[in-house]
């Protein structure tokens, strides 16, 4: 299969085979890399025009980046990717940008991916995870509001996807969890929903891109009130959209806030764990919104699961020993 072709330019060996490394773990868009300690190998490098190179400070040089037309400067100081001024006698029809060397390794590869959905002939498809079989969708959902709903699914996420590749997303505007808000985050799951509708067909890198990393766990950063004007039909694009990715094998759903046609994601699911607590408030809750479910035309109570909060890892057990057996079962 064809990838996409990136170079690598440092002196410095080790910078070289640990950008390398991570790269090719944690980006799954699918990438042939070549990594040179030394700028005359790069005079011999066929496919200039088609590659990204990414080059260290001290050994940019107009002469030494001739025929790429895609280059990305790393600077000493770990500052974000920028236009610079000092560019005299490089081409104009030369893609030329700079970002800091020694920033995160996720910050870089940020940078890098950019640079990926301005080139014209890039390769988007990624390194399916499995054999493009279904990413499973599992929903969590309360009626009982006083349920802190997003710490469960978000521990729930977190236990299993040290089993299969899970990515965590949540609608609530309002989230609380400093993992999933914190930071200076340039794009969240509202930017993603535009990548989704706008420009399909780069999708898998805007992916790549957005989603964040908390260990083993995938997740996309929340968004504030605008999240609240998407509906199921916008969610469940997305949704299609990062299956079509190939890189996630389930997929679990913090449905914290209401939406229009909420039961068409009910019925895209899975699995729909309704979580409650004690108590007759909590009885009453359950019982008015399981008639609802049964009355909604389309949704199979088979996916239904009412878990009490303290029998969350119970659940848990349950989904991975079905998990397990659908593994079995496609081994054959």
């Amino acid at each position: 299969m064809k990838k996409n072709s990136l170079v690598i330019c440092d002196q410095d060996e080790k910078y070289c085979k640990k950008l390398d490394s991570f790269l090719r773990d944690y980006l799954s868009v699918p990438f042939e890399i070549s990594e040179y300690t030394n700028t005359k190998y790069l005079r011999a490098f066929e496919d200039k025009k088609n590659s990204l190179l990414i080059i260290s400070e001290k050994l940019f040089d107009i002469e030494v980046i001739e025929g790429f037309k895609n280059v990305l400067v790393l600077e000493e100081l770990p500052v974000g990717v920028s236009e610079k001024d000092n560019t005299f006698g490089v081409s104009d029809d030369v893609n030329l940008k700079f970002t800091g060397k020694y920033q995160s390794a996720e910050r870089l590869s940020e940078s890098i991916l950019s640079m990926f959905l301005d080139m014209p002939g890039v390769i988007i498809t990624g390194k399916r995870i499995g054999t493009g079989e279904k990413m499973k969708l599992i929903a969590f959902y309360t009626p009982v509001k006083s349920i802190l709903q997003t710490r469960i699914t978000l521990d729930f996420a977190k236990n299993l996807s040290s089993y299969e590749k899970c990515i965590f997303v949540t609608n609530d505007p309002f989230c609380c969890e400093q993992e999933i808000r914190a930071g200076d985050y340039d794009e969240n799951i509202s930017d993603l929903m535009y990548y989704s509708e706008c420009e399909p067909e780069k999708f898998s890198i805007y992916l790549e891109k957005v989603a964040r990393r908390s260990g083993s766990l995938d997740y996309i950063p929340s968004a504030d009130g605008q999240i609240r004007d998407a509906g199921a039909t916008d969610y469940l694009r997305l949704f299609q959209k990062m299956e079509e990715s190939g890189k996630y094998k389930v997929m679990i759903f913090d449905i914290a806030e209401q939406m229009r046609s909420l039961t068409e994601v009910f019925k895209a699911c899975d699995i729909l764990i309704v979580l409650t607590g004690a108590g007759k408030y909590s009885d009453e809750k359950l019982s008015i919104f399981m008639r609802e479910l049964e009355n909604t035309e389309g949704f199979d109570m088979e996916k239904f699961i009412n878990a009490d909060t303290n029998r969350i890892g119970e659940v848990m057990r349950t989904i991975q020993k079905e998990m397990q057996k659908e593994k079995n079962f496609e081994k054959g």
